[in-house]
């Protein structure tokens, strides 16, 4: 059967799927709709892989968001929305805005939340939920959107928050604070019913990039480095401006090491990725350029010191990815190998995982044979294959590759607080320009495979 026809079938069907559930809920039947949803597309507790797709995954969301008892109140998030379109803007603004208070957001920023809060009339068991299963620094984002809410007189979300960030929590950064204002605020309201805990979120430790920042001053300094090399610039080909637009939020939250500029390259609309990864690089005269995906968030604001540090511990490192493996296989397929790594946050739809892969070495890179495209960093310039790869896969691979003929060592850099989160489609599909592309791919490297 062809490959095309199967997933356009796919599709097919699970919107049929989307369809039969949404009629269900247009007319107020929904717990039957809850069952006919988890009886179909569940294993147990996880959304069956052949049912991964961003409807099934909005759905399972907004299911866990209003399934707190028994049976499905009539006032839910279902009933706060008109169209299925509306519930999932609810679900993927909400993750969006509260991921952005990882960070220091702006008085706008948090103008902009609370716009969104009003409009769709967000509760606080949609934000609890959103906050575990995709926030990572917990303590930090909840203590940060309670102070918000409060401050704009939302004092019926408040508690929810704290509570489910302070019960069974351990001790950390955000600890103390938790206390203080869940104290305040069970002052001035009195007590609510404590909830379950949600997933301890990992903390981080700035202290290595102290002493990290002051070297890279030095470096700066002691160089004399002309214009060219001390600019980093980002490269992004874009097709989706919403998701260019988050990208580039993040991209600008980063500390730029001192003596440095940073600036952004967005090729829009490119017949394909090496196509447009040749139009960003001749576009710029950075030394050091950073090839993203429009789908990825730059979470961790000191990454550029790490990757400056580790090309400046060896000059024959040309290339940097946060994915790869040591050995490409006989499939074309870096995932199949035998030692995969990763240092990455991935959204995996359903809620954000942590990826970190222990390598066989010590120190803060490893050298693989291939990496991801996802995040491609380079200190050297080297052509896109854009006369063999025509459209979106293998670019990255093939890069690899070519950074490997030219001497230049290709690795993956290896950190306890990944650099990015990738917030990627969960329905894609391995089309037949895929198995094209891999053809190329696998004739034109076939001495380096396997």
């Amino acid at each position: 059967m062809d490959i095309d026809y199967s997933i356009r079938r796919i599709k097919e069907i699970r919107q049929h799927f989307v369809e039969e559930i949404w009629s269900l809920l247009e007319k107020g039947m929904y717990n039957d709709a809850y069952n006919v949803f988890r009886n179909e597309v569940s294993n147990g507790t996880d959304i069956k892989e052949e049912w991964l797709s961003t409807e099934i995954v909005i759905f399972d969301i907004a299911f866990a968001i209003c399934k707190k008892t028994e049976d499905i109140i009539d006032e839910n998030i279902f009933t706060r929305v008109s169209t299925f379109e509306d519930l999932k803007k609810v679900i993927m603004l909400g993750k969006r805005f509260l991921r952005r208070f990882e960070n220091e957001v702006s008085i706008e920023d948090e103008q902009t939340f609370i716009e969104y809060v009003e409009k769709y009339k967000v509760d606080e068991n949609t934000i609890c939920e959103l906050i575990r299963r995709f926030i990572n620094n917990t303590g930090k984002v909840s203590n940060a959107v309670a102070k918000s809410l409060f401050n704009n007189k939302k004092y019926d979300m408040v508690l929810p928050l704290l509570i489910k960030e302070y019960i069974g929590k351990e001790k950390n950064e955000y600890y103390e604070e938790t206390c203080y204002n869940l104290a305040h605020y069970l002052a001035l309201f009195g007590d609510f019913v404590t909830a379950n805990d949600i997933v301890s979120r990992q903390s981080f430790n700035t202290k290595r990039y102290v002493s990290l920042k002051n070297h890279i001053t030095h470096m700066v300094n002691k160089d004399n480095l002309d214009a060219c090399k001390k600019r980093i610039s980002f490269i992004v080909c874009v097709n989706d401006e919403d998701a260019y637009s988050e990208c580039e939020w993040y991209i600008n939250k980063l500390i730029v090491p001192e003596g440095y500029d940073m600036d952004i390259i967005p090729v829009r609309n490119a017949r394909s990725m090496c196509s447009g990864y040749n139009i960003g690089m001749n576009k710029s005269d950075a030394r050091y350029k950073i090839y993203i995906h429009q789908d990825v968030l730059c979470v961790n604001k000191y990454m550029l010191y790490d990757i400056l540090e580790i090309f400046n511990a060896d000059g024959n490192i040309g290339l940097i990815g946060v994915a790869g493996c040591d050995r490409m296989p006989e499939t074309g397929m870096w995932w199949d190998a035998s030692n995969q790594y990763y240092y990455i946050y991935q959204d995996t739809g359903i809620g954000t995982v942590c990826r970190i892969t222990d390598g066989i070495n010590a120190g803060i890179y490893e050298t693989v044979d291939v990496i991801d495209g996802v995040l491609m960093a380079t200190s050297k310039d080297v052509g896109w294959r854009e006369d063999l790869f025509k459209g979106f896969h293998f670019y990255d691979i093939s890069q690899s590759m070519e950074f490997k003929r030219k001497g230049y060592e290709v690795v993956i850099g290896k950190t306890s607080n990944p650099w990015i989160l990738h917030d990627e489609k969960v329905d894609k599909f391995l089309d037949s320009d895929y198995e094209v592309a891999k053809t190329v791919f696998l004739k034109e490297y076939e001495e380096n495979i396997g």
